[in-house]
């Protein structure tokens, strides 16, 4: 019963060879557009402006970094527009002539700066004449009068230019001041958060002050701002607010498990830091008071209730009779502890409830002691809702080995809740499930328990497990997400040998990550295995078993679902799907892995004809299937037919009337004719696709 199943196979690899005489050079992600993507600009007559920045995209929109150098030419619709050289964050350098800057190979950015002394509306553009393909782009900017200066003489006025420039702006602006603070943020707006994310800036200083240079990034590496950072321009008034919308590309805000919020000067100093440990709820606004960044505020779902009120109280309450329960322990994360543990605590009131006053202890002891450590102020619970608290390394330390008990105690040092836990599993909380019954998971920070993390979107693209002699093994990762992706401390097993991400690895979106065989955890073996990358809660994301290879051969796929042997192995691009004249199917069935088709003597394909191809067998395969099933069922009920052999004449098999009746009264004609006409249209389409 396999053979039709091999049959579809054979035709679907003669389309591959079809496809083959027409060879097309693959697209390798190159730039398919430069873009300007600083804010719109009004400037003084003859003052140097913020900085403008040129992004290379390619023809999705997304950032794609220059495979070779490319000559952005500048242009201005104004007789008297000049540009000036910038790195991204200023400050202006000297004139451009002629007019135009690099972005180098393996970048994606650059920056430039422009003057202008004719007043009025003009427009920037920029594009790339020595590669026509590459579409420009234009800004509209403005050119308005300059400042008057009134310190002088009456009458008296200074112009501003790129030569006096610091000189002339001083007494009116700051390009400098400790007293601009970030203001309020939104880290997760309601639906995708890409490009709706924002930052508030507010300006508590007396004068105004020039933002044009300034950055806005999220955690610091302790590098400073990264290259995802966002620059800003423009300027703040005294006392005024102003709010940045961070586009795609740039950094993104964590939702769950915390963050910051750095602003940086132009010359790239520290100004503020906003760090915050609270969940981001949709539309939650974090905002400065108290003297702390406070968590959204979580408006509470409408009840009815027998008091005749139509909706829970949104007050806090500070009485000590709250009976708070403990819903989650995260004693042993990933790595070092210090300060990654953390303890969950449920509110079963309809009011946001304070913490203040409460006690978190650990041991064996149900007597408060002065070792409990007091759970600071403003540190509030929402109504029938969750709060983990990250515990300080002043607080306490959960143990990995062994019992640990941890307790809950009231402002009056009593009792409230306990619970016990012995050996902790790394990166697993002890939780409590619906039914009340405490047991190891994957940690829900901040969220009930049981809402599990999504899976990662990550499939393995490539394999290259027998080099040719200048060349390395190597596991090619590809994230089809549309975030960056963390993979710090998800595993990636090669046979039975395993190696855990460290803090930091990640994939952007559409992204690819090369590990090389140094990196590997075993050396591939050329007569086939498994691979397999876990998540870091031991969750399987993906899986694939390859075949003996041939040297220089490299296991790809466009999609984690088929696999194809490709003699042009692409590490860190795009896949190349390379067939020719001497092909032959190997099949696996689903327990053992993919499908792979082996395809040697090579010329290319595009990758958009490569899926047509893929889309076309399975479709075969399917129309195959449906045959393979109206065939077993006509041999099923011909088997069941008795053979009726004449008396007189000994004429074989002939059926009676009775007979008949037992199949429904249909002859055998009557079921052998759609069985053959399906038969007839699986070969007019194997015929169809041959002659693509």
């Amino acid at each position: 019963m396999n053979r039709p199943y091999s049959f579809s196979w054979f035709f679907a690899f003669g389309l591959f060879i079809l496809f083959a005489c027409s060879p097309v050079a693959l697209a390798e992600g190159e730039v398919a557009r430069v873009k300007i993507i600083s804010a719109v600009q009004t400037l003084e007559s003859g003052a140097l402006s913020g900085v403008f920045t040129v992004e290379t995209q390619g023809a999705d929109g997304l950032i794609a970094s220059a495979a070779t150098t490319t000559r952005v030419s500048l242009t201005s619709s104004s007789a008297s527009g000049k540009f000036y050289s910038s790195p991204a964050a200023g400050p202006c350098g000297s004139e451009i002539s002629p007019a135009s800057i690099t972005v180098s190979k393996n970048t994606s950015h650059k920056s430039f700066c422009y003057s202008d002394s004719s007043l009025g509306a003009y427009s920037i553009s920029i594009s790339v004449p020595d590669q026509p393909g590459i579409l420009g782009d234009a800004q509209e900017i403005t050119i308005a009068s300059v400042s008057t200066d009134t310190s002088g003489d009456q009458g008296s006025s200074s112009t501003s230019t790129p030569e006096n420039q610091q000189s002339a702006a001083a007494p009116e602006y700051l390009t400098k001041s400790s007293n601009v603070k970030i203001y309020r943020f939104l880290p997760n707006p309601t639906g995708d958060d890409a490009g709706k994310e924002w930052v508030e800036i507010k300006n508590s200083d007396s004068k105004t002050v020039l933002l044009d240079g300034w950055l806005l990034d999220d955690k610091d590496a302790g590098s400073g701002p990264a290259s995802d950072s966002f620059v800003l321009s423009g300027s703040l008034a005294p006392g005024e607010i102003k709010r940045f919308d961070l586009p795609g590309g740039v950094f993104a805000l964590n939702n769950s498990g915390g963050d910051e919020v750095n602003l940086y000067f132009s010359d790239k100093i520290l100004a503020q830091k906003a760090v915050y440990s609270a969940t981001a709820y949709d539309d939650g606004i974090f905002e400065f008071r108290d003297g702390q960044w406070q968590p959204p505020t979580i408006n509470p779902p409408s009840i009815s209730s027998s008091g005749g009120g139509s909706g829970l109280s949104t007050s806090i309450t500070s009485s000590p009779s709250v009976a708070f329960k403990l819903n989650e322990i995260f004693p042993n994360p990933l790595g070092e502890d210090l300060e990654k543990e953390w303890v969950e605590i449920y509110n079963p009131t309809s009011a946001t409830a304070t913490l203040e006053g409460y006690y978190l202890a650990d041991g064996d002891s149900d007597v408060w002691s002065e070792s409990a450590w007091a759970i600071p102020k403003n540190t509030l619970v929402p109504p029938l809702g969750f709060l983990a608290i990250i515990l300080p390394k002043d607080s306490l330390t959960l143990n990995n080995l062994g019992k640990e008990k941890v307790k809950l105690f009231s402002p009056q040092k009593v009792l409230l809740d306990s619970v016990s836990y012995e050996d902790a599993e790394e990166n697993q909380s002890w939780a409590k499930d619906k039914d009340g019954k405490w047991q190891w998971g994957i940690p829900t920070f901040s969220a009930p328990n049981g809402q599990l993390p999504e899976a990662l979107k990550i499939i393995i693209s490539e394999i290259l497990p027998r080099p040719d002699e200048d060349g390395e093994e190597f596991v090619e990762l590809l994230n089809v997400a549309t975030t960056t992706v963390n993979l710090e401390g998800a595993v990636l097993e090669v046979g039975s040998r395993k190696k855990i991400f460290e803090k930091g690895a990640a994939i952007k979106s559409n992204s690819f990550l090369v590990i090389y065989e140094d990196d590997l955890p075993a050396r591939l073996s050329n007569s086939g295995q498994t691979i397999k990358l876990s998540d870091a809660f031991g969750r399987e994301v993906v899986s694939v078993k390859y075949g003996e290879a041939e040297a220089g051969e490299a296991y790809a796929s466009l999609d984690g679902e088929i696999y194809v042997w490709t003699g042009s192995p692409t590490p860190g691009k795009e896949n190349q799907m390379v067939l020719g004249a001497e092909v032959s199917a190997l099949s696996e069935s689903e327990e053992s892995g993919p499908t792979a088709i082996k395809a040697k003597a090579a010329s290319g394909i595009t990758s958009t004809q490569a899926k047509q191809i893929l889309a076309a067998n399975k479709e075969l395969q399917s129309q195959l299937a449906l045959m393979q099933g109206s065939i077993a069922g006509l041999e099923s009920k011909l088997n069941a037919q008795p053979a009726v052999l004449g008396v007189a004449t000994g004429s074989p098999n002939i059926q009676t009337a009775e007979n008949q009746e037992s199949t429904g009264g249909l002859p055998t004609w009557v079921i052998l004719i759609p069985g053959l006409l399906i038969l007839a249209g699986i070969i007019f389409v194997v015929f169809k696709y041959v002659k693509l």
